[in-house]
């Protein structure tokens, strides 16, 4: 009966290490979200944003999901979007070939990218190589998103442990009542933004997290880059402010493995709330 109850566990583990090495590492989702604001311009209602993340492209456990990435991306169809840094291990030409491959994502609103910390090893490439992908790299800076005669903020921040993060460049020219989206790769920033300008910011989208990659069946991820309330999903930290979006990013980091965190492609769609 012991011999029996072993074999069984020992198959067990065998068959969910199997998922977490080769099946789940590979296995997209799509994941949906709706923001709903007083503040959104009535030419924005039902525009929907894609957040791409944490690709580390070249990674061991990273597999190749370029392909897969934009093809998922496209048919969706989104307004606009955003790179949210960690695109590539620390080599030249993966850098290219991820890039190569992303500048085939096209948006009627842009397609704008912030780094992330496994970013800035070639700076100078990094910018080039964006740059000729037809991406517009935000470095603590913001572009204002227009439709219809009307607009939203769009805000890109430097990389938390890697940058001066900064939101001056959002203060400019902008109003209470503004629609705002804050990009940037690591949700701890969040925690270091003044009260006045949170009340500024409707909407953050961010990774760096991987979701915990390998959790307890969904429910506890042991091993943490970001705060636990910012592990995945939707956020709501402020109690009436800003709503905090974490994807669970696609690719790896540190062990190749993924247990219940599965790679996700984020895609928020913005209501006007009247």
């Amino acid at each position: 009966m012991m011999i029996a109850s072993f074999f069984s566990l020992a198959i067990l583990g065998g068959m969910l290490s199997g998922y977490a090495v080769f099946v789940e590492p590979r296995n997209i989702m799509i994941a949906e979200y709706e923001i709903m604001s007083d503040n959104l311009p009535d030419a924005f209602d039902g525009k929907r944003i894609a957040l791409i993340t944490d690709i580390h492209h070249g990674s061991r456990g990273s597999f190749n999901l370029l392909n897969q990435i934009v093809r998922l991306t496209k048919e969706q169809s989104p307004d606009l979007i955003l790179l949210g840094g960690d695109y590539a291990r620390e080599r030249p030409q993966l850098l290219v070939d991820c890039f190569t491959k992303l500048s085939e994502l096209k948006a009627p609103l842009g397609v704008y990218a912030v780094l992330g910390n496994h970013d800035d090893w070639n700076m100078p490439l990094m910018r080039t190589t964006i740059h000729d992908a037809g991406i517009e790299l935000l470095h603590n800076n913001a572009v204002w998103l227009e439709e219809k005669g009307e607009r939203i903020l769009l805000v890109g921040v430097k990389d938390l442990w890697c940058g001066q993060a900064t939101l001056a460049g959002m203060r400019k020219e902008l109003a209470e009542s503004d629609f705002t989206v804050l990009l940037s790769h690591n949700p701890d920033y969040y925690d270091s933004v003044s009260t006045n300008d949170r009340k500024n910011v409707d909407l953050m989208l961010s990774g760096h997290t991987h979701g915990g990659q390998i959790t307890v069946f969904g429910f506890y991820a042991p091993v943490r880059t970001a705060k636990a309330k910012y592990t995945t999903g939707l956020v709501k930290p402020d109690a009436s402010w800003t709503t905090i979006i974490i994807s669970n990013g696609l690719g790896t980091g540190g062990l190749p493995i993924r247990f219940f965190a599965r790679p996700q492609i984020v895609f928020v769609t913005l209501k006007k709330t009247s």
